[in-house]
């Protein structure tokens, strides 16, 4: 879909200036929203641990740097 193709586009544009957690959760809520047309609270649970699993993997467990912005 285009608003996927879009999000990507707006992800790698805010990585740098949001930071990698700020953006991450945001693009993965909003491309459950697109994909599943609905709210729920547990779609942002879900989005915020998937967030911070990738993190800890990447940043903690790979030392992988990841851009940090202005929210970390």
């Amino acid at each position: 879909s285009a608003y996927i193709f879009a999000a990507c586009v707006a992800y790698l544009a805010l990585v740098g200036l949001l930071g990698y957690i700020v953006t991450t959760f945001l693009y993965i809520s909003f491309t459950v929203y697109l994909i599943s047309h609905k709210k729920s609270m547990m779609d942002m649970v879900a989005a915020l641990v998937a967030t911070l699993c990738l993190y800890g993997v990447f940043h903690l467990l790979l030392h992988v740097p990841l851009p940090e912005g202005f929210f970390i």
